[in-house]
């Protein structure tokens, strides 16, 4: 005896989805899709700005050792010198090379901190060590 499968629809009164509902989707949607471009544009500022600080500590890491081998006496680095840097290929960061006595307790010393600005007129790098006289 053969068998018979009988699909039965049940009807409702709504059939598909109304120009509302439609609408609100889209709306949801578009909400989602600016929130993560927001989300994409603030990463992008991050990132450039952490790729210019990196570049700012590079160049104080350059200068601080320049200051430290090429001047063994040190009489070429006298209190605060300031010069203008290019970063990440972007010229004028201020750089600042500084040469302070620490007193009578570290009369054989010499506190050298070199500054390097990595957002114009804001964040700045600066790395500091002690050389000998």
């Amino acid at each position: 005896m053969p068998r018979v499968i009988l699909f039965l629809r049940v009807h409702s009164s709504r059939d598909g989805l109304s120009l509302v509902e439609i609408l609100v989707a889209m709306l949801v949607l578009a909400v989602l899709a600016i929130a993560g471009g927001a989300f994409v544009s603030r990463g992008q500022i991050d990132v450039g700005t952490q790729l210019t600080k990196r570049a700012a500590i590079e160049a104080a890491n350059n200068r601080l050792e320049e200051v430290i081998w090429a001047n063994p006496s040190m009489a070429s680095v006298a209190g605060t010198t300031s010069t203008n840097v290019a970063l990440n290929g972007i010229s004028g960061f201020a750089m600042t090379t500084t040469r302070a006595s620490l007193g009578a307790s570290w009369n054989d010393c010499y506190k050298i901190t070199v500054g390097v600005e990595y957002v114009k007129g804001g964040s700045s790098v600066q790395l500091e060590t002690l050389r000998y006289k």
